[in-house]
């Protein structure tokens, strides 16, 4: 039971890690990378706190870190991973694929899918379970480099969550053909 769904774990997140790294890829047609026609806004990597249900009586605290790449101007893909402790004992590692779609790319608004796997760690044993949900957010912008982001998610099996990260959005270097050096857009 454990290696299967090791497995299935292992084939989901390479399957995700392949959709991001294919981000990255050249654009035969134009020769640029795909991800220039996005504005400049390449990469962004988070970390943030969360409160959610992940405990059987009480709500759990826990952490998330994040790291999407957008495909273009409402599109991302990513991964993250959020870890919680109900303070009773019970620990909850969800690492998950993300696909989000801004609604609302000029203001931030966006929706996310989430997933991935569910591991629960009490009374030194790890029970998996898969994991899926929804993640409605909104990402504030400090200038061109950092945010601030605030979410809420509902989704199986750890019912809702609500929390905020802050991160960094890692531009497109380019350089000029006329003098050689760096800038970003």
């Amino acid at each position: 039971m454990v290696k299967r769904f090791c497995l299935k774990s292992f084939i989901l997140i390479t399957l995700a890690l392949a959709a991001v790294y294919s981000g990255f890829a050249d654009d035969s047609r134009t020769g640029r990378n795909i991800l220039e026609v996005q504005e400049g806004k390449k990469a962004a990597f988070g970390l943030g706190a969360e409160w959610n249900m992940n405990s059987r009586s009480n709500f759990a605290g826990g952490m998330i870190f994040a790291f999407d790449c957008n495909i273009n101007q409402h599109i991302a893909l990513g991964l993250n991973a959020t870890a919680s402790y109900d303070f009773a004992g019970i620990v909850v590692i969800e690492p998950a694929a993300l696909f989000r779609w801004y609604c609302l790319p000029k203001l931030g608004l966006y929706l996310q899918a989430d997933l991935g796997a569910y591991l629960i760690l009490e009374d030194n044993e790890t029970k998996p379970m898969f994991s899926g949900g929804l993640r409605l957010g909104w990402r504030f912008m400090f200038g061109k480099t950092f945010f601030l982001e605030p979410y809420a998610r509902v989704g199986y099996p750890h019912m809702f969550g609500v929390g905020a990260m802050v991160g960094v959005r890692f531009p497109k270097n380019t350089k000029s053909k006329a003098d050689g050096s760096a800038a970003n857009r």
